[in-house]
């Protein structure tokens, strides 16, 4: 009876007793089966070279999650950074002009009061493509179906590390560095046409220009990279990541509010 069962499990037993080569074959085709089993492969990705036909999808899909997740912490920390940098000048230029009773200078923290305050809602408003898809992706993988198609998920991260890379790229461009620059000049024609504080106008234009390009500058930017290496077929290894630091932070005194920053290469 047992032995019986196993032989409705295994027909290749009974190949036993007829003869011993054909017991090899057929285990030897068992052996193939399941190592063709083992491995999936998946259509190329959009504007690909070909490097990835052959890959296994497991490969293709731990390398774009990888990338994600770089692009993930890095969004969170800058994302973090920033909006701590923002919320301390708000709170700084809150007691300053709580604490000053010239109507000069109370005119000119109230308007770097509106400009950290504008400062935090871009950011808060506007993380960054590389934490919003890579939680939206992280999500998706871990919610789908085990039995779930492997290329579909495959396709589903791929597209959402393209859609990150697009939306970098985007964020390169002139579009936001001239909405920075024409948004810090009006706060210093406002102060210097409106009220004649010169002085005050080009500081807080100079600063705010030179604070937006460091908001621009250490944002996330390598999925068009990492984008670029994986139509490649350059999965294994990780890209040369430049040694580089900053800190952005502000600095009170009795006379003035200012912004120390520094860099490190």
């Amino acid at each position: 009876m047992f032995g019986h069962r196993w032989r409705r499990q295994w027909p290749c037993l009974d190949l036993i007793s007829v003869h011993g080569v054909r017991w090899a074959i057929c285990l030897a085709l068992l052996l193939v089966a399941g190592s063709a089993r083992a491995e999936t492969v998946c259509p190329d990705i959009d504007g690909g070279t070909g490097a990835l036909a052959a890959v296994d999808v497991e490969v293709r899909l731990a390398f774009v999650r990888a990338q994600m997740a770089r692009g993930r912490l890095h969004g969170a920390i800058w994302m973090g950074s920033w909006a701590t940098v923002h919320s301390g000048l708000l709170l700084t230029q809150g007691i300053l002009l709580s604490s000053t009773t010239n109507p000069a200078d109370r005119i000119d923290h109230y308007v770097a009061l509106g400009a950290s305050g504008v400062g935090l809602l871009s950011v808060l408003a506007g993380p960054p493509a590389a934490l919003t898809e890579g939680l939206r992706l992280e999500k998706h993988l871990r919610e789908a179906s085990p039995h779930e198609d492997r290329c579909v998920l495959l396709l589903y991260a791929e597209r959402s590390l393209m859609k990150v890379a697009r939306k970098q790229l985007f964020s390169r461009g002139p579009f936001f560095h001239a909405g920075s620059f024409v948004f810090n000049i009006g706060l210093g024609l406002l102060l210097g046409l409106g009220f004649g504080h010169w002085e005050t106008a080009a500081i807080t234009s100079g600063v705010g220009i030179l604070t937006g390009e460091l908001i621009f500058f250490t944002q996330p930017n390598r999925a068009p990279e990492d984008l670029t290496r994986y139509r490649n077929g350059q999965l294994h290894g990780s890209a040369p990541t430049p040694v580089q630091s900053f800190f952005v932070a502000p600095r009170l005194d009795s006379t003035q509010t200012m912004i120390s920053a520094g860099f490190a290469f």
